[in-house]
């Protein structure tokens, strides 16, 4: 079995619907408009986009202008040294640049999934980056391990708020982890 299949199996089994159009869905609207209304910078080098390109692409592909700029620098210098990273990171940015409203905005992911103007290796970056930015985890079948680039500043967290708590974190007082249940009190 693929990592892939196995991370997807993990992400649907943790409540995060699959595929991306439900997940997006369920994004708050403040997020969306927020993550929309950013400015665009350009597309300076097609063969070697900046990082600023990279971060905005995360910001539209995942509806957050909250992301972290640290993991944002670690899935960057992943990407970056793969033979297909910097290529798929311009053509998915010029695909949004060439996909604006009539307002100049960028148009979200789902809508240009559902009219069909990304190409396989678009759709595909685009669940790449997205897996990436909710596990934490970078991965790719050419790489020997996956690469842990977050924990507690993965997405999954917020996506799972109320119903799991990361490993090694409590949502109780100190010490709670001792007393017995509730019930049993």
């Amino acid at each position: 079995m693929k990592r892939r299949t196995v991370l997807s199996m993990l992400l649907a089994s943790s409540g995060i619907s699959i595929p991306l159009g439900k997940l997006w869905a369920q994004i708050p609207s403040a997020h969306v408009k927020d993550a929309l209304a950013r400015p665009l910078p350009k597309l300076n080098n097609l063969e070697n986009p900046e990082f600023d390109v990279f971060f905005r692409l995360s910001q539209l592909v995942c509806l957050r202008v909250d992301l972290d700029v640290a993991v944002a620098r670690r899935i960057y210098a992943l990407i970056e040294v793969e033979p297909w990273g910097l290529h798929h990171v311009s053509a998915l940015y010029a695909l949004v640049l060439a996909n604006l409203d009539t307002t100049g905005l960028p148009r979200p992911f789902a809508e240009l999934i559902e009219e069909g103007r990304l190409g396989e290796g678009e759709a595909w970056f685009t669940r790449h980056l997205m897996t990436t930015w909710y596990l934490g985890i970078y991965y790719h079948e050419s790489r020997p391990e996956p690469v842990r680039v977050s924990f507690e500043t993965s997405l999954m967290w917020e996506a799972l708020r109320g119903q799991v708590t990361p490993p090694g974190f409590s949502q109780g007082a100190i010490g709670d982890w001792n007393l017995p249940p509730e019930h049993a009190r």
